[in-house]
């Protein structure tokens, strides 16, 4: 080769050689930013060699393991490993000889200091054919935190959950011992009421002729110490008299006996008849008693012997209760309202003793000095009356001063109740088809009230009962949670003898537009949607009871 040739060989730009130089240095480049990556991540790296001695870290191990590079370097990782963890970190290694699966397990480790330290680690292993580990790479991340937080959690949970299984059974306790005082203090009730209604019978008998014979006496006898005493007697008997017809109401007002008949009334007349058998005795206490009306023909709907005892009890405690000065009485109409006031100028009731003035055989305040005579039970019947036609009473008063008592009472009343609901359902049997343990639950306590009820959970137990009994009404919730509906119960029981009329009344969720009337058209004879409330429901079981067409 000439010279020319072999200087111009020599020339001539190595491709090859700088093609491998800029690669070698991308390689360089990159793998210190792995190492670098590798150094400072926040998670700790460790490589094993087979026998799962440390042989590669990096620098956040440090920090889990309080140990430097060096002194982790030739240790092997399971002396840091605590008891509980052997089995969980052995069984992951195992499994992580399989082909490409990566293990994850949680452990507990205790560092160089001490320390317990809670991680997660991912394990990858490479193995060979025979699935012998050749070498391992762990992430480790450490959850200390975490995990004291869990415990913390699981601490304020379990705290709650004791507390709140002390408060339940503090709450069922309670409710059980409610339930026990409710019980007693309903059978006390009924035991009072029939004590009372008892007494006041055997008492009012004798009673006729003790006030027949002194009236007798006193129309006949000469001598005027006869006739004196036979006064006392007869005025001693009326006030007892008195006293029984109080307890009388009172006990029927218990029982809830008292039957409701309303009469178009002139208010006016009843309450000018009252005040008149008042006059002697307001002219011996030298009272003076006045009654205002805008107004000489008020009629109202009233129950006219309910009214009077009202009209009778408020002017009766009014004179009682007043020494000096008068008692008046207004009575006017507002607002589609009677409005009836009674006014007194007596000794009047301590302000925060005024709540305690209707409950039963309570005196308040100075109306409790013996002075006064009294059972305490005629506001409470008061009150009741008032209730019982929907009406209101308030109370207005300051010693020495005075008391006024309003009542407020509609002048149409609500739809008459013709007979109570005792009367109604006396001897009654109702049969409730009903799965929801709830509301099986709630119905029955709704219609125990009112009378005897069983309870049937499906068709077949409903069918049961329904052949071996004739009931009165029935119950029936129409999604049974089978295939069975309300609907397919009520078409068989209407196949039983004599069950033909029984009404049956559909108390269900279904309350979309048309539910009503599909069910009504199904057979059954009415209809209540859930939710109701108690009278709701009472007053539909009534009218399909008091209905003889279905």
């Amino acid at each position: 080769m000439s010279k020319s040739k072999t200087e111009k060989l020599k020339s001539a730009p190595n491709t090859e050689s700088d093609e491998l130089v800029t690669v070698q240095n991308e390689l360089k480049r990159t793998y210190e930013n792995f190492l670098d990556l590798f150094d400072n991540a926040p998670i700790g790296y460790i490589t094993l060699d087979k026998s799962g001695t440390i042989k590669a870290v990096n620098k956040f191990t440090y920090q889990i393991f309080k140990l430097n590079k060096y002194e982790l370097i030739g240790k092997s990782f399971s002396l840091f490993l605590t008891k509980e963890s052997m089995n969980p970190y052995f069984d992951a290694l195992k499994k992580s000889a399989e082909p490409d699966n990566t293990q994850n397990c949680r452990i507990k480790l205790q560092n160089h200091s001490g320390e317990f330290v809670y991680a997660n680690l991912t394990i990858k292993s490479d193995s060979d054919e025979e699935k012998n580990i050749k070498e391992s790479k762990i992430a480790i991340i450490n959850i200390t935190e975490q995990k004291a937080a869990e415990e913390k959690t699981l601490k304020v949970q379990r705290d709650f959950e004791e507390r709140l299984s002390v408060i339940t059974s503090e709450a069922e306790e309670n409710n059980r011992l409610l339930t026990d005082q409710r019980d007693k203090a309903e059978e006390m009730n009924r035991v009072k009421s029939l004590f009372l209604s008892n007494m006041s019978h055997e008492l009012r008998t004798p009673m006729v002729g003790i006030l027949g014979f002194s009236e007798v006496i006193m129309a006949e006898a000469k001598d005027p110490d006869i006739k004196e005493m036979a006064s006392l007697i007869h005025s001693g008997g009326t006030r007892l008299l008195e006293t029984l017809n109080l307890i009388l109401d009172f006990s029927k007002v218990e029982s809830e006996k008292i039957n409701l008949n309303y009469e178009n009334t002139n208010v006016n007349e009843i309450v000018n008849d009252v005040v008149n058998i008042f006059s002697e005795t307001v002219q011996k206490k030298n009272l003076k008693i006045e009654y205002k009306s805008d107004d000489k023909g008020i009629y109202a709907d009233v129950d006219p012997r309910l009214f009077r005892q009202i009209i009778n009890n408020l002017i009766n405690n009014a004179v009682k209760f007043t020494n000096d000065g008068s008692v008046e009485i207004l009575m006017y109409t507002d607002n589609n309202n009677l409005i009836l006031k009674v006014k007194d100028t007596g000794v009047g009731i301590e302000k925060e003793r005024i709540n305690l003035l209707f409950e039963e055989f309570r005196q308040t305040g100075v109306y409790a000095n013996r002075q006064f005579s009294g059972t305490g039970l005629g506001l409470t019947l008061t009150k009741r009356f008032i209730e019982l036609m929907d009406g209101t009473i308030r109370v207005k008063s300051e010693i020495n001063k005075g008391t006024e008592f309003i009542v407020e009472l509609p002048l149409e009343p609500k739809e008459q109740t013709e007979h109570s609901l005792g009367e109604i359902f006396t001897g009654m049997r109702a049969l409730i088809v009903e799965d929801d343990e709830i509301s099986y639950s709630l119905l029955k306590n709704i219609i125990n009230d009112l009378c005897e009820a069983d309870i049937a959970t499906n068709m077949e137990d409903a069918l049961n009962k329904a052949s071996e009994h004739l009931y009165d009404f029935i119950i029936m919730d129409i999604n049974l949670g089978g295939e069975d509906t309300g609907i397919d119960v009520t078409r068989e029981i209407r196949t039983i003898k004599n069950y033909d009329r029984v009404p049956i009344i559909a108390v269900t969720a279904y309350a979309m537009k048309g539910d009503k009337n599909f069910f009504i058209n199904s057979g059954l004879d009415a209809y209540v949607s859930k939710p109701f409330t108690r009278s709701e429901l009472i007053e539909t079981i009534k009218r399909s009871i008091e209905n003889p067409d279905r």
